[in-house]
């Protein structure tokens, strides 16, 4: 629980602060690393939404 309450302050203060953040993506039987900046968070389904990568935009 505490693990998910970190990422979760790491995000926000990325967000806030519009820091560039490289995550780790589960998709199709691989892991895929995104590195950009997270402009928003869906909190019901608990998923980024929408990422601005440094080279485009990605929707996870």
């Amino acid at each position: 629980m505490a693990q998910i309450k970190d990422t979760e302050r790491v995000i926000c203060e990325a967000m806030e602060f519009n820091s560039v953040l490289i995550i780790s993506v589960y998709r199709d039987g691989f892991i895929e690393e995104v590195t950009g900046h997270v402009n928003y968070i869906d909190e019901v389904k608990q998923r980024l939404l929408h990422v601005k990568y440094l080279k485009g935009i990605q929707i996870l």
